[in-house]
């Protein structure tokens, strides 16, 4: 394949406030968000983490630029394999994508949201941070976001004796859901 990108492969018009984690695999002009850019199309806010894979004109961000410009646009050097970008766009490790301070001039009050050290920024309109229900908090208001919100633990032990943590994870309704399930 020839012009791939993990969110469009030709692109002649605005990219504003976009990611993709999609693994990209072409013959030339590939990359992690955009395979190639022209019409003077500029790419502003935007990331890509996904693996980059082709012979010639590759990049980790945009595989070849024609005419554009990429404002405040990065990807991830580790999970894309590729140390270079067709555009200004930044190379940073996987650790440096999953901080809030990585993403200078970004919108995190109202259109991105990062949990930090954990997640990549992630649009609020598609992905919502999660919310933690006062009234479900533990008594000494500790958790532990992971996917979910850790409300309780309890120790306990398999049929082996082996012992096992279950973990009760609510949502903002209060619903409980246990992992990993209980075996009988």
């Amino acid at each position: 394949y020839n012009t791939a990108g993990g969110l469009v492969g030709s692109n002649g018009g605005p990219i504003n406030n976009s990611y993709s984690n999609a693994n990209v695999e072409g013959n030339s002009n590939v990359g992690g968000l955009v395979g190639i850019s022209y019409n003077s199309a500029p790419m502003i806010n935007s990331y890509s983490t996904g693996s980059v894979t082709c012979t010639t004109d590759c990049g980790g961000f945009l595989g070849y630029l024609s005419t554009g410009s990429c404002t405040n646009c990065f990807w991830d050097t580790q999970t894309s394999g590729k140390s270079s970008s067709a555009c200004a766009a930044s190379g940073k490790t996987t650790v440096q994508m999953k901080q809030q301070a990585t993403f200078t001039n970004w919108d995190f009050a109202n259109i991105w949201w990062i949990r930090e050290g954990v997640t990549y920024p992630l649009l609020r309109a598609l992905n919502k941070p999660p919310t933690v229900p006062i009234q479900n908090r533990p008594a000494n208001n500790s958790f532990i976001l992971t996917g979910s919100v850790l409300l309780n633990c309890s120790n306990s032990t398999d049929r082996d004796g082996d012992s096992i943590t279950y973990y009760y994870f609510g949502d903002a309704a209060g619903t409980q859901i246990v992992f990993p399930p209980p075996q009988i």
